[in-house]
């Protein structure tokens, strides 16, 4: 068997002059908080449809995503790297006791 995976390394580097430096150089991060799901085509993972919702936020000015809830999809994620979005990748939204506790 055999995969194969893109990958990147980076650095990242906090500074109280700077603010957030990737690779170096300052960026602010531009974005928003998005769901696992797509819309009327509920939460299955379709290739297209997860790049043109990554298009869409990039075309918008975004450069960075929150992910919440629920883990997204390695589609979305892989969309993400080729088209240059920063992901905070949150994979529970309750911690230590239910949102009913």
């Amino acid at each position: 068997d055999e995969i194969e995976e893109l990958f990147g390394v980076r650095t990242v580097h906090l500074s109280a002059e700077q603010g957030f430096l990737l690779n170096g150089k300052s960026v602010k991060l531009r974005g928003g908080c998005v769901h696992h799901d797509n819309g009327p085509l509920g939460s299955v993972a379709i290739t297209r449809a997860e790049i043109r919702r990554v298009e869409i936020l990039k075309a918008n000015g975004y450069n960075a995503v929150r992910t919440s809830h629920n883990p997204v999809s390695a589609e979305f994620l892989q969309a993400c790297d080729r088209i240059g979005m920063l992901v905070m990748d949150e994979a529970f939204d309750c911690w230590e006791g239910g949102k009913n506790a």
